[in-house]
């Protein structure tokens, strides 16, 4: 029996798997922030601040360095980043079942829709925090750079958007788009 899939919905779906792993790799890895300067470079990311000096690396948890200052920022950081990863989840879950199980059923499209701008915009909120508070977790008096972890996310948001965009208008234009013969 031949299942008929929207080529447009599918290309959604992959844009969401992907902008969800761009989302994952940048929320684990300690490149949201990096500093050179002569003697020290530091990364720093939400979890850990890798600092090498003299050629010896050393990555402390940021929890015992900086939330021990009372910065709330990095922790609101956290959550959205959190949100943001677990909204793309959930949009790649609600968008693979009306793909694959539930096409018939509209309120699972409006689900996988809404959630995937959910996770653009606790993204989008996410690195404006980290991005106002990135002092504080660099080295005092030199600017930082924002290192691939911190484009990752932006991409993933920038990826999760198009995704939603593209699924409205499937959702206004799904019965003249082109449909995709699957076993």
């Amino acid at each position: 029996m031949a299942i008929e899939i929207s080529k447009i919905l599918l290309i959604s779906f992959i844009l969401i798997l992907v902008a969800f792993l761009f989302d994952l790799i940048g929320f684990a890895t300690p490149n949201y922030i990096t500093v050179d300067a002569t003697v020290i470079e530091v990364r720093a990311g939400l979890w850990k601040v890798c600092t090498t000096t003299l050629g010896v690396e050393s990555c402390p948890d940021i929890s015992g360095t900086v939330e021990d200052k009372g910065i709330i920022g990095l922790r609101a950081c956290r959550v959205m980043s959190i949100f943001g990863l677990i909204s793309l989840l959930a949009a790649a879950v609600l968008t693979g079942l009306k793909l694959f199980l539930l096409r018939e059923m509209k309120p699972v499209f409006f689900a996988a829709i809404g959630t995937t701008f959910a996770a653009a915009f606790f993204i989008l909120v996410a690195n404006s925090l980290y991005a106002a508070n990135r002092d504080d977790v660099s080295v005092p008096g030199v600017t930082p750079n924002y290192g691939f972890s911190y484009g990752l996310t932006l991409t993933a948001m920038c990826i999760a958007v198009v995704a939603g965009i593209i699924m409205i208008v499937d959702l206004f234009m799904g019965t003249s788009l082109p449909k995709v013969q699957s076993n």
